[in-house]
């Protein structure tokens, strides 16, 4: 005889779950932010910059 999950989001896509959760816009805005970050970090490293050259480059200001 099959097992029921108690868990009412057992099988459904993380998305979906998200948006149940009213989370999705929320989360999916800090992930992009945070893949900006990453890819700035490796654009910066693959360029042998400092933050600061880089911020400098970018014509953004420094943050502490």
């Amino acid at each position: 005889m099959a097992q029921h999950s108690k868990n009412r989001h057992h099988g459904t896509r993380v998305d979906e779950w998200l948006k149940a959760e009213e989370i999705f816009e929320d989360v999916t805005h800090k992930a992009m932010k945070e893949v900006m970050v990453w890819q700035l970090a490796d654009a910066r490293k693959a360029a042998h910059l400092s933050k600061t050259d880089m911020t400098r480059q970018m014509h953004t200001p420094a943050r502490p």
